[in-house]
């Protein structure tokens, strides 16, 4: 397919061919090329079902009879005018937060959730949309040729997955009562027996999760607790012989405040990182009428409080503290942390899923970058960067240089399907984040970098 430009021009979607478009800008450009952007692959998870109004509304509306749930694999660094790529068939959604993909250390294994199932013919509404129950297993050792290795049924509508830093296990979400958090064992390219456990010592031990996350060092793990404002943590305990799992709790769950959605540990292990989404029954509309949201520092303490201190004494006790917030845009639902640990960038979806016909539709969301004090245990709101699409996830690249955002949905009306967008962050006392800018060199003229990936990306990383 040959590049084709409207007043956004645009990489053409993945599928037909990633042919290498632009999409329209206005600076002059010193920046930094999308060359530059450090990494193996992008991938990224596509929901076929869901327009972005349904997240109002509950309408699916008319679908295209061909397009499926998807994983597509980018490859880096992009070039003009076809930047290779590949698709698989992967069963997803965007109902949850975009948390829903997970990818090995190595690169080699990508792991994805359904928090509903597929569409079939019949369906209308997102009510008409089964409950999800299935873990999938993608094998990326050669990511142009993606192939599915494994699949799990766990049931439960899962919400998250993540993978321990060993490569060993994965943590996954769901929302069965008392049985919410899931350690599934890797063999080879393949499951083990999943583990069930409940969220121990909280205030509704039959409460649905957010996300689970694997702290950096495989000990510790952290779920959100959206309806009861709370983060609980466990420890991770394996015999040494492997042949028992169990958790324990770390501390007291802690409260974080409204709604908490997202969580990320600290590349240190030293904070955890929640973004608190301020949704709730007392909201218009419970998610439309949200104002700003909060992103909360968690400081973590030092000692476990499962383990004995020295000459088999009872170990002090677990005392972990909120010691910062800040202010993000509107309903930061996907949120990503530098390598370096000392910026954070939210993806924030605003109003921009509402029909153009509301009032309070916003034309597209934002981006937030925050910076993190760690050795003052505190969070500074750096600005918020307006986009003219629906983010969803974010990603930094292995490098810390770039972010890039998986747009749900923009307004170009010749843009059918879903793209990924590109950010340069510029560190120091006036942190910014500018959209990634070329210059054709037949026309002089200068477009943002933007990628098609095919229709609904929300969940998206980029891989070493």
């Amino acid at each position: 397919m040959e590049r084709r430009r409207s007043e956004r021009a645009w990489m053409l979607a993945a599928g037909a061919g990633l042919a290498a478009g632009l999409a329209g800008g206005g600076c002059e450009s010193a920046m930094p090329r999308i060359s530059d952007l450090s990494g193996t692959y992008i991938a990224a998870l596509c929901d076929a079902d869901m327009p972005a109004t349904a997240f109002a509304d509950g309408r699916l509306g008319a679908r295209d009879a061909n397009a499926a749930d998807s994983l597509t694999v980018v490859m880096l660094p992009i070039v003009e005018p076809v930047t290779p790529h590949a698709q698989v068939g992967v069963s997803n959604s965007a109902f949850g937060l975009p948390h829903c993909l997970a990818v090995s250390a190595d690169g080699r294994l990508a792991f994805a959730v359904e928090t509903r199932g597929p569409a079939d013919a019949r369906a209308a509404t997102t009510n008409d949309l089964p409950a999800g129950s299935v873990l999938t297993a993608i094998d990326l050792s050669e990511p142009l040729r993606p192939e599915i290795s494994a699949i799990l049924k766990l049931s439960d509508e899962p919400t998250s997955v993540d993978v321990h830093p060993s490569g060993d296990f994965l943590a996954v979400s769901t929302k069965g009562a008392r049985r919410q958090v899931a350690i599934v064992p890797l063999k080879g390219q393949g499951f083990g027996e999943p583990m069930l456990f409940p969220l121990m010592g909280t205030d509704d031990e039959g409460t649905a999760p957010g996300v689970v996350v694997w702290h950096p060092s495989g000990a510790y793990l952290a779920v959100t607790m959206p309806a009861l404002g709370q983060v609980a943590l466990y420890q991770f305990i394996r015999e040494p012989d492997g042949s028992a799992i169990s958790l324990a709790r770390w501390g007291d769950p802690v409260r974080v405040g409204k709604y908490p959605g997202a969580a990320r540990f600290t590349p240190d292990g030293k904070h955890l990182l929640v973004s608190c989404l301020n949704w709730g029954e007392d909201v218009p509309g419970f998610l439309v009428g949200a104002p700003e949201g909060d992103m909360v520092l968690v400081r973590l303490s030092d000692v476990p409080s499962t383990l004995p201190g020295e000459d088999g004494a009872p170990a002090p006790r677990a005392e972990h503290a909120v010691t910062a917030s800040a202010k993000t845009g509107i309903s930061p639902e996907g949120f990503a942390v530098s390598p370096d640990g000392r910026y954070i960038v939210t993806a924030n979806v605003r109003r921009a899923f509402l029909p153009e016909s509301d009032e309070r539709f916003t034309r597209g969301g934002s981006l937030s970058l925050l910076y993190l004090n760690e050795r003052e245990s505190d969070l500074y709101l750096a600005g918020e960067f307006p986009l003219d699409a629906l983010p969803q996830g974010v990603a930094f690249d292995p490098r810390g240089r770039f972010v890039v955002v998986s747009l749900f949905s923009s307004y170009d009306p010749s843009d059918v399907d879903g793209e990924l967008g590109f950010w340069h962050l510029t560190k120091g006392r006036d942190a910014r984040l500018d959209e990634v800018m070329e210059t054709d060199a037949a026309t002089g003229e200068t477009y943002s970098v933007r990628v098609g990936v095919g229709k609904g990306p929300h969940g998206v990383l980029i891989v070493r």
